[in-house]
């Protein structure tokens, strides 16, 4: 579960064509000449990169009512219960968008790193060394897409309703036969029963609701509760982070074996500090501590201003652990979950149920300059691995409240938590 979905991406994906084109110095328009260099030989081949390309222009077609912009979707996240429908629908909508992109890939010969078009739709999804899709990625979007093209009999007449309506040629049996059967034994292959086997889809215009929660995770860290943006709400006092031990969900830097988990489920009252040698106690106690007497010590600092100093949180203390840390932000294509600089960030209400089943959920509030974990204090150890003073003076620079104007909180603010998943 690694791979994110960078903000903007199907909108550089939408001038594929237009991009291929100006790579390769070729009309895919017009018919390929008998003079030009032949494929073998490192030729272009017209007629293939002219119908994938054409594919995954028309898929985007098809799927543009479902698409949100990076602007809508925080609107939205203001109130999830309003939008929950329309932010589902986005997230499947993008699942199947990269399986569609994933299906033209898989058509390239190899080696397929010396492919225009191959790195071309890395280069509009974000793909790199650092944020690739793992197997069980690849396959939460094939199931998607799955679910889409073979759970329907009026899912290609719904589709080419779509395209007509765009003045773009409709998809060919053939071509949407090919797509059905490559889905179909992708998902057999991997072992794993669609969960959403029996969910019809009936109009592919239309929010396509009712798969929320159906599948593990499949909305985690979106669908569970209010997620905000900007300054209508404020941070109350109390901080939840959850972690779930073994998963790189709790890791701050690098998604990979090294890093530094924030909680255990069976240590109730003090931080771990396995994965890395610094304190982690030491740590809280400086990032945590500063945003938590910024933020939630009662200065009414604005949520999108909160946002931005666990942004750079996040982001300083990566840079410290790793060479290479996860600087990723956007949307994780498993659960849609939105991520800063590698890390989940969620905002739950307090009444939220899914707060009370989290067995390794662990209590998190600055309060008179203390730390109470689970209600109870915790002191801060002064021995021990620290971090150095350089990287504690930046910290304390751009976690700063004092470089965040003052506002007063609005009388009718929801009680929100934030729930880090670090």
């Amino acid at each position: 579960m690694r791979y994110i979905l960078p903000p903007g991406a199907f909108t550089s994906i939408n001038f594929l064509r237009d991009d291929y084109q100006k790579e390769r110095k070729v009309d895919l328009d017009k018919s390929p000449s008998m003079f030009g260099t032949p494929i073998i030989l490192g030729g272009t081949d017209v007629v293939a990169r002219d119908a994938q390309t054409k594919f995954i222009k028309k898929m985007l077609v098809v799927f543009s009512a479902n698409l949100l912009q990076d602007d809508q979707i925080q609107a939205m996240r203001q109130n999830v219960d309003l939008w929950a429908s329309q932010l589902e629908a986005h997230f499947i909508a993008s699942r199947i968008m990269v399986a569609a992109c994933m299906y033209v890939q898989s058509q390239i010969s190899k080696p397929k790193r010396h492919s225009a078009l191959y790195n071309l739709i890395n280069r509009d999804l974000g793909i790199n060394d650092e944020n690739y899709l793992e197997d069980d990625d690849k396959l939460v979007c094939y199931m998607a897409a799955n679910r889409f093209i073979n759970s329907s009999l009026m899912a290609l007449s719904h589709a080419n309703e779509a395209l007509r309506k765009a003045d773009m040629s409709p998809f060919s049996e053939d071509e949407w036969n090919k797509f059905s059967k490559y889905l179909s034994e992708t998902c057999k292959k991997s072992g794993e029963d669609n969960p959403y086997k029996n969910y019809p889809v009936t109009s592919i215009t239309q929010p396509m609701f009712g798969a929320a929660f159906a599948y593990t995770g499949a909305t985690l860290g979106c669908m569970g509760g209010q997620m905000v943006s900007d300054s209508v709400q404020v941070i109350p006092l109390k901080f939840q982070l959850t972690a779930l031990i073994g998963s790189s969900l709790l890791m701050v830097g690098s998604a990979g074996p090294m890093g530094v988990a924030l909680f255990s489920q069976v240590i109730a009252c003090k931080l771990i500090t396995t994965f890395c040698s610094i304190s982690l106690a030491h740590i809280l106690s400086t990032a945590m501590g500063i945003v938590g007497q910024g933020v939630g010590m009662g200065v009414g600092l604005p949520l999108d201003a909160a946002y931005n100093l666990l942004w750079k949180a996040c982001s300083v203390l990566g840079a410290y652990y790793s060479d290479t840390p996860n600087t990723t932000t956007g949307i994780r294509i498993k659960d849609g979950a939105n991520m800063i600089s590698g890390m989940e960030i969620k905002f739950l209400p307090e009444s939220d149920p899914t707060l009370e089943h989290h067995q390794d959920l662990q209590s998190v509030e600055m309060k008179d300059g203390n730390l109470y974990i689970n209600g109870d204090q915790f002191a801060i150890p002064d021995t021990g691995i620290q971090l150095p003073p350089e990287v504690l003076e930046k910290l304390k620079l751009i976690l700063s409240p004092l470089s965040f104007p003052e506002v007063t909180p609005p009388a009718s603010s929801t009680p929100t938590e934030v729930v880090a998943t670090i």
